[in-house]
């Protein structure tokens, strides 16, 4: 017998019997019979197939084995549960046994206890559907903001806490005089005067400061169009918080008359 297979043998996770090319049991090891289909028929003489169903079919590559034209075969991953709280799963292995450096018409199966690999795979799947199915719904809500803030009639910009452009919706495309590509990643200080810091806070100012203690709130803002033109927006700021005292965006709605009055904003939500 080989190196490798008496070091096989000699692991106490692994238990194994040997065959002849008929498929018959000819040695068992202690514990084989723990990880048969039918414990009781693990015996000298029986049929292996009846013990480990698994090996019914392979009877052309136990063959090809014995002759020397295949070196091994196993199956991975076979269930043994009898009780779903504890479950079981096996590897079976099968060679060509070698004794005494001579070839023999017999082979090794080994039987290898894979519960925690098996228990482990199944746990990695799992999370990856897990994950493939939160990225599929986030991917549809994504879509489904995106064309409501598309089609949306109020102007509408998205912007990190730092005040950095994200997001632009047509209408506010149309209002400011910008294309989509001029706006995203500047600043909003390019478009609303006096805003230093992601706030409203000169001094010399008359328009209202935005307050973060207020997850929604109003404020006059003064505006610049593209080619200069001043625009007085009423605006409705909504941050973003993700933690406590942690804002990572804000959502500007802006609203104007046809003859400057002031939009109703108070119901929006986003």
């Amino acid at each position: 017998m080989n190196i490798l297979i008496e070091n096989l043998i000699s692991l106490n996770c692994v238990e194994n019997l040997i065959i002849d090319g008929e498929l018959t049991i000819l040695e068992v090891s202690s514990a084989v019979a723990n990880f048969a289909d039918i414990p009781e028929e693990v015996q000298q003489g029986r049929d292996v197939r009846i013990s480990f169903p698994e090996l019914v079919g392979t009877e052309d590559i136990i063959e090809a084995i014995i002759k020397g034209e295949e070196q091994n075969f196993q199956i991975q991953g076979v269930s043994r549960s009898k009780d779903k709280n504890y479950p079981l799963y096996i590897d079976i292995y099968v060679v060509k046994n070698i004794k005494n450096h001579n070839s023999t018409n017999e082979l090794i199966v080994f039987i290898l206890d894979s519960t925690s690999r098996m228990l482990l795979e199944q746990s990695l799947i799992q999370n990856i559907n897990e994950a493939n199915l939160l990225l599929r719904n986030l991917t549809a809500s994504k879509q489904y903001i995106d064309t409501i803030i598309t089609s949306m009639p109020d102007a509408l910009l998205l912007t990190t806490s730092s005040g950095k452009i994200k997001k632009i919706n047509p209408a506010a495309q149309a209002l400011l005089e910008y294309d989509e590509d001029e706006l995203i990643g500047q600043s909003i200080a390019n478009i609303i005067k006096d805003w230093v810091d992601n706030k409203l806070d000169n001094p010399d100012s008359h328009q209202t400061k935005p307050d973060i203690n207020q997850i929604n709130q109003q404020i006059e803002t003064v505006c610049h169009t593209k080619n200069g033109k001043i625009i007085l927006w009423q605006s409705l700021i909504q941050f973003c918080r993700l933690k406590l005292d942690i804002f990572k965006a804000m959502f500007i709605f802006f609203g104007i008359s046809q003859n400057g009055n002031k939009l109703n904003l108070q119901n929006k939500n986003f």
